[in-house]
């Protein structure tokens, strides 16, 4: 389905092996739900890449506008993080988070697996690449396609849960193409023209209707 909102805000780490079960009941119980109650933020998805020797964790956030992830609630949270939260972040590895513009999002309903093709594209290029990743919608499987760009609004603060963490050094990439699919054998063969790209499995989707 379209993504409900114009903003989004990618996230991606590891976590230490040893918190990896905690990690996750941590994000399903408590997490999500907290960041979607905020004023301004849709939907939160967690996915996760286990094809690797250690899991790679994608979280999304759908906001209003890229805006809602630089607002004076969403900082309020940030600077407040809860015992348990404070208990979870210092086993993050590999941290690196970014709020984007989406510049199209269509489809239907959610996909049991998701393509992320990561690009730094001129907005020519961009656009071109956007037209083309849309035509993926004719595919069997394919129920969605998101284009969205980079944009600095998250680089502008440091919070009491940035502390919690080792930050990479790592940038965010400048712009994305997000293919969800039903199974991730469909999304890895639609994406399979694009050099960089990850295919991830959705593991909890929690929107504002749900809390």
């Amino acid at each position: 389905m379209p993504l409900h909102g114009e903003g989004l805000l990618a996230i991606w780490h590891r976590v230490t092996p040893e918190m990896d079960l905690e990690y996750n009941d941590w994000h399903t119980r408590e997490h999500l739900p907290e960041r979607v109650g905020i004023e301004g933020f849709r939907t939160g998805r967690r996915y996760v890449d286990d094809t690797a020797e250690q899991p790679v964790y994608l979280t999304l956030y759908v906001g209003r506008s890229s805006d809602s992830f630089a607002s004076p609630a969403y900082l309020e949270r940030l600077n407040a993080p809860t015992a348990w939260t404070q208990r979870v972040q210092p086993s993050f590895r590999d941290f690196v988070r970014s709020a984007y513009d989406v510049t199209h999002s269509v489809g239907l309903g959610v996909g049991a697996a998701l393509g992320v093709v990561t690009v730094d594209l001129s907005q020519e290029t961009f656009d071109h690449e956007s037209e083309t990743a849309l035509s993926l919608l004719d595919r069997e499987g394919v129920c969605g396609v998101h284009c969205a760009k980079n944009t600095a609004v998250t680089e502008s603060y440091r919070t009491a849960e940035t502390d919690l963490r080792a930050d990479s050094a790592n940038p965010a990439p400048t712009a994305l193409i997000l293919v969800e699919a039903t199974s991730r054998s469909v999304v890895t063969e639609a994406i399979s023209g694009y050099s960089s790209s990850t295919v991830l499995d959705l593991a909890v989707h929690i929107d504002e209707g749900d809390i």
